[in-house]
């Protein structure tokens, strides 16, 4: 009876309990449809039991079914039910301890046996035997959390600095990581060896595995070879050339200083040096001593060349201002865009591929697509309804342009006969079409096309028409039917009405659904179009996507998006590209390169070194032919138009047109007053201002220098010389400022930075507060 009491089904067990109250002491008998519990009879079996005997559940079960009592139907908390099996296990993260499941330690994915023993880990974690720990590379900030060390450490501890081992190129010092002494190499990981003794840092064992060289050395290729003749060395890896008339020399580009001269240069002594005097002038060479001596001219061949080589005079020495040399031929060329004008390299007008001169008209060949309009030089011109698009030549105006600015709908400057110019787009009256015959009217079924026949309509001129499949107005059908030959049937689920049971034969839609151009009805319009009142607008020509007005939002393949939501093949001018959009250029600039660089500036404006288009060329510059700010000369603060300098930086000073240190200033020279603040000492137009922190003083043009405008600016401790002087401004130092230039003696600020704006009398920036913030950053929207 024990062996069949768990299997024994209800009724069953009642009898059992008949039979055993026969033998002993009477026991109460449940009704068919319920069960004995605890001497009661109930309907449904309590928690924990399951619906056989009433025996207890298998404590792996919160409740169960029987006939066994492994039969779970629900598990306790922390375990799940396999409903294949009908058993309870525990859940991934926790562990079987006696009946319960407990949870795996924090640093575990799963576990087994304790809570410790891991069998898989966290996805930031590795395992290594039964544990999990952070990977290479990073540290344990948390229970089950890791951060990267520092790059230079590959394993550390605690902290991101606090490395263990280190990276190729670095040495453990204690718990840091420093680079490899210099001279030394990363050789292995954690270990420095010795570079080659011609090397002065290097990438590994040899001479040709040289990164950079010592004194009197250069880096050729990665070997590292002395300074050759000519030059001399400038500091570390640096050769620079000596004076065009040295043949060596012990500085740089300074005649006086030659040690010894070339051939055609006669020597002269100097207190620091030699100086080197030409025999013969400007393209010419000396090819003969004599008596007499004689002089013959440079090759016609390279006409950039002010000084070639007397002892081989196709190879140049110095080229003419703005030309570039060569050292591997030896020859002289002007930069792109530069044309060889009066002895100088000059910017050619914008529109010139090369010049004669720097006027538009002195061209002599031009860009793709331009003609020159003379027959050896001219101006350079587009064809009509064409527009310049810098270095590229000249594109297509869009078709509805006569003329144009830029590539572009909204770039028009004229238009064809009948469409009115509005805000740079040509617009023809509702009914016509533009045409290179001006606007033509449309067939008069529509009220927008795209040509004049009345399978070209892009909108219905009649309200009660719709703009069927095959371009066409007409009636819709009243019907949700189509015809078939001798018969009738029913449209498309997604049609109102239509022109054939296909989904893409819908005329009109049925409510909440939106036409697109190929006949579908859809609750999404696809790519390519947007979103009207009923229907999917086509996208305009080569848009991948535009927003509800039209406008592009992404091109396709090979087009670039303008500022205008146009898609073009080439960006306007003022525009680069950038990632698939045409960028603005930076302020002023008329071109600029993919980088945003300004190649050329709008009128009134210079080109400065650094590719930004400005009124007046910054310290350290001098306006130059071609509307550039050329650098003045080494150590030069100013210089005049010639380049000549007319104040030096600090620790330099004026010497025979030089800025030099003053234990270089050959003798002769007189030095002015080192504490004497006398303008009558610097240029005409320029004040002497003493150099906050040191006792020495400089020239400023107080008219237009950003940190002295209006006058001397003095550091808080003072003047250092204790000369009272009118107290000027520093333009940088105004607060919030992005773009300031000192205009005759006062700062006038152009652009500020996000969270100001310009003062109404242009002096200051003035801080926004919540309201005026929020507009600039567009929070209240359009």
């Amino acid at each position: 009876m024990s062996n069949g009491g768990n299997n024994a089904r209800k009724t069953d067990f009642v009898q059992l309990i008949v039979t055993s109250a026969s033998r002993s002491s009477p026991r109460q008998v449940c009704p068919g449809d319920t069960f004995t519990n605890a001497g009661s009879c109930v309907s449904v079996c309590p928690a924990g039991t399951f619906p056989v005997s009433g025996y207890d559940c298998d404590p792996s079960c919160a409740t169960c079914s029987g006939p066994s009592a492994t039969e779970c139907i629900t598990c306790p908390t922390g375990s799940e039910l396999d409903s294949a099996t009908r058993t309870c296990s525990c859940s991934a993260g926790t562990f079987k301890s006696g009946t319960t499941c407990e949870p795996c330690s924090s640093s575990c994915g799963t576990c087994a046996g304790d809570a410790s023993t891991c069998t898989s880990c966290p996805s930031n974690l590795v395992l290594t035997g039964t544990t999990c720990s952070c990977p290479t590379g990073t540290y344990q900030t948390s229970p089950g959390q890791c951060a990267a060390c520092n790059s230079e450490c590959t394993s550390c501890a605690g902290a991101a600095n606090n490395c263990l081992s280190c990276a190729i190129g670095y040495t453990l010092a204690g718990q840091t990581c420093t680079p490899c002494p210099a001279g030394q190499y990363g050789s292995s990981v954690g270990q420095c060896s010795a570079c080659d003794a011609s090397c002065a840092t290097c990438s590994g064992p040899g001479s040709d595995k040289c990164l950079s060289c010592g004194v009197g050395f250069m880096l050729s290729g990665s070997t590292c070879v002395p300074c050759p003749s000519g030059t001399v060395a400038g500091g570390a890896g640096i050769c620079r050339p000596c004076y065009v008339g040295c043949e060596t020399c012990n500085a740089a580009s300074q005649n006086g200083r030659c040690t010894t001269c070339r051939t055609g240069y006669t020597e002269g002594s100097t207190a620091l040096g030699k100086s080197c005097s030409a025999l013969c002038g400007t393209r010419r060479y000396l090819s003969s001593l004599g008596p007499p001596v004689v002089c013959s001219v440079c090759p016609d061949d390279d006409p950039i060349c002010a000084i070639c080589d007397a002892t081989n005079p196709n190879k140049c020495l110095q080229c003419f201002t703005g030309g570039v040399l060569d050292s591997a031929t030896g020859k002289c060329s002007c930069p792109a865009n530069k044309s060889f004008i009066n002895s100088v390299c000059v910017s050619c007008n914008s529109r010139c591929k090369t010049c004669t001169t720097t006027g538009s008209t002195g061209c002599t060949s031009c860009y793709p697509g331009a003609t020159l309009s003379g027959a050896s030089s001219g101006s350079c011109d587009c064809p009509p309804g064409q527009a310049f698009a810098g270095t590229v030549g000249c594109v297509p105006c869009h078709a509805s342009c006569k003329t144009c600015a830029s590539a572009g709908s909204s770039s028009c400057n004229t238009c064809y006969p009948g469409a009115t110019l509005i805000g740079g787009t040509c617009q023809c009256p509702e009914g016509q079409y533009t045409t290179s015959d001006g606007c033509v009217a449309c067939d008069p079924s529509c009220s927008r096309c795209s040509g004049s026949d009345a399978n070209q309509c892009l909108a219905c001129a009649n309200p009660a028409h719709v703009l069927h499949a095959d371009k066409t107005c007409g009636p819709p059908t009243l019907e949700r039917r189509w015809d078939m030959p001798g018969s009738c049937d029913t449209c498309h689920e997604n049609c109102a009405t239509c022109s054939g049971a296909s989904a893409t034969d819908c005329l009109i839609c049925r409510f909440g659904l939106r036409r697109t151009p190929a006949g579908e009805c859809v609750s999404v319009c696809p790519a390519g179009t947007s979103p009207t009142r009923d229907a999917c607008a086509p996208c305009a020509e080569n848009c991948a996507t535009c927003n509800p007005g039209g406008e592009c939002t992404s091109c396709t393949t090979g087009f670039l998006r303008t500022t205008e939501g146009e898609c073009v093949n080439v960006c306007p001018a003022g525009t680069f590209a950038n990632g698939g959009v045409c960028s603005p250029c930076s302020a002023n600039c008329a071109t600029c390169a993919p980088g945003g660089e300004c190649t050329s500036c709008i009128p009134g404006f210079r080109r400065t070194p650094e590719g930004q288009c400005v009124n007046f060329c910054p310290a350290g510059t001098f306006p130059a032919p071609g509307d550039i700010c050329s650098p003045c000369s080494a150590n030069c603060a100013t210089c005049n138009p010639g380049g000549e300098c007319t104040s030096c930086i600090v620790g330099t000073i004026l010497c025979s047109g030089q800025c030099l240190p003053s234990a270089l200033c050959p003798s002769g020279v007189v030095l002015p007053p080192r504490s004497a603040r006398r303008s009558d000492e610097c240029p005409r137009g320029q004040t002497a201002c003493p150099v906050p922190g040191f006792r020495a003083w400089e020239c400023v043009d107080t008219k237009r220098d950003l940190e002295s405008c209006g006058g001397c600016v003095y550091s808080k401790r003072g003047n250092p010389d204790s000369i009272l002087a009118p107290i000027g401004q520093d333009c940088t130092a105004i607060e919030g400022v992005a773009d300031v230039a000192c205009r005759a003696g006062r700062c006038t600020v152009y652009k500020c930075m996000p969270g100001f704006t310009v003062h109404q009398n242009q002096t200051a920036c003035v801080e926004l507060g919540v309201v005026g913030l929020a507009a600039q950053s567009g929070w209240f929207g359009a």
